[in-house]
């Protein structure tokens, strides 16, 4: 065969392994370093998108871990101390746009309340943090339904709020009613959370008052005429043991008359 053929059959198939962020063949002492060198460069204070594309054109890794703060590029650009916070949100638009992995970024910028860096990263966001945002930043629950565009990321909020293990912190909050009519109402189904709702019977104390948060979530959830035979059945077999202790306890009830013998 050509020799020239050979190689240029060899660089189609090499190069994207040789280029990018996995490689099929150890790179030499020089490639690391010269990699090393591209992806520090990410953290430039002169970056700019077109740089961006260049450095990842050369083999920059766009979601490199500098080994001394942790960073990767994108949580580097999104950090809250920065004060050329503008360029700084144009960098992070970009890298995010490139495929940049989001990471604990998103939980990062609602610990921080900064509802601009969470608009940018929820359209990329996977995960969109439903338990802590139940727990620590129901500010930000409003926004994240938002963005919620699938039915799991839905189901996955309504949950969240019947099931999380509260916190006792000042933004805590136990019942939200309107917050989950909103999940419904965008597509949530609540089924789904009364089952997930019943197997905390497994985790948390038997509730003994109707206003407990449990029974509330319950009620709640009931009212929108949900029913599923497994839900019912665990409920079930929850107070057939109280049923039974009830039973044992009365038996030695003292003041309970006593069968008399007829024989």
């Amino acid at each position: 065969m050509n020799r020239l053929l050979i190689n240029a059959i060899l660089t189609f198939f090499l190069t994207p392994y040789i280029a990018g962020t996995e490689h099929s063949l150890p790179l030499t002492l020089a490639q690391k370093k010269e990699r090393f060198l591209l992806n520090k460069q990410l953290f430039a204070n002169n970056l700019t998108p077109d740089k961006i594309d260049d450095l990842l054109r050369k083999g920059a890794n766009i979601n490199y871990v500098d080994h001394k703060t942790y960073q990767t590029p994108l949580s580097y650009w999104l950090c809250p101390s920065r004060k050329d916070n503008h360029q700084a949100i144009i960098l992070a638009k970009d890298l995010l746009q490139k495929g940049a992995n989001i990471d604990r970024n998103l939980a990062s910028a609602m610990h921080n309340e900064n509802m601009e860096q969470v608009q940018i990263l929820l359209p990329y966001a996977s995960d969109k943090e439903w338990n802590s945002a139940v727990s620590f930043y129901p500010e930000c629950i409003d926004l994240l339904i938002e963005h919620s565009t699938t039915q799991q990321d839905l189901n996955e909020g309504l949950v969240a709020c019947v099931t999380t293990k509260y916190y006792q912190t000042e933004k805590h909050i136990e019942y939200m009613p309107e917050i989950m009519e909103k999940f419904i109402t965008k597509g949530a189904n609540p089924t789904l959370a009364l089952n997930a709702l019943v197997v905390e019977l497994d985790t948390i104390p038997v509730p003994t008052k109707i206003n407990d948060n449990f029974c509330k979530n319950f009620l709640f959830l009931c009212n929108k005429h949900v029913f599923d035979h497994n839900t019912l059945a665990l409920i079930k077999n929850k107070f057939a043991i109280l049923d039974t202790l009830f039973s044992v306890l009365k038996a030695n009830d003292p003041l309970r008359p006593q069968q008399t013998d007829k024989g």
